[in-house]
């Protein structure tokens, strides 16, 4: 989908404007109201951190009424931002899934180009880092030939974050 469009089986998935806070914590209220949950996931086809500010207010709100928070992330945005992300998301988010996805920056390159090239892989294993210790943070990597998953297990478990392999 990243790379195809917008459509996905008989859904289009494109947004005709990003909502601000009010119209997420709006959909996310009606969605709990029909179904109850323990727990709010910002994740998606794109970088939930790319609009830090309404993740921590949504995030901020979430908390309040006792719900845990979760970012599934790529693990640049302290990278994108140029400023520790991990700092500035206290009590808006209670957990991490961070896409670790390789076990050197080569790989790491090759299967998850971005406009930061070599310098990503590192930013991820900074971020995972920092988030260590005052969240709840999982390093994963998708099952992929491509990616020595020991290695990988190694990085996560040294930078203090449990370890995933999604399949």
């Amino acid at each position: 989908i990243k790379n195809s469009g917008y459509e996905l089986g008989d859904y289009d998935l494109a947004l005709l404007v990003e909502p601000d806070s009010a119209q997420v914590l709006a959909a996310v209220e009606k969605e709990l109201a029909a179904s109850p949950v323990s727990e709010v996931v910002f994740c998606g086809l794109g970088e939930p951190l790319l609009r830090p500010e309404l993740v921590m207010e949504v995030g901020r709100a979430l908390k309040s009424r006792g719900l845990r928070v979760r970012v599934n992330t790529d693990g640049l945005a302290s990278l994108v931002a140029g400023r520790n992300m991990a700092v500035e998301l206290e009590g808006a988010v209670d957990a991490f899934s961070v896409s670790l996805n390789a076990h050197d920056s080569e790989t790491h390159e090759r299967i998850c180009p971005n406009s930061f090239g070599s310098d990503a892989f590192g930013a991820v294993q900074s971020f995972i880092k920092s988030c260590s210790g005052k969240y709840d943070v999982t390093a994963t990597v998708v099952d992929n030939t491509a990616v020595d998953v020991e290695k990988a297990r190694e990085i996560a478990q040294k930078l203090g974050a449990r370890f995933r392999v999604r399949g």
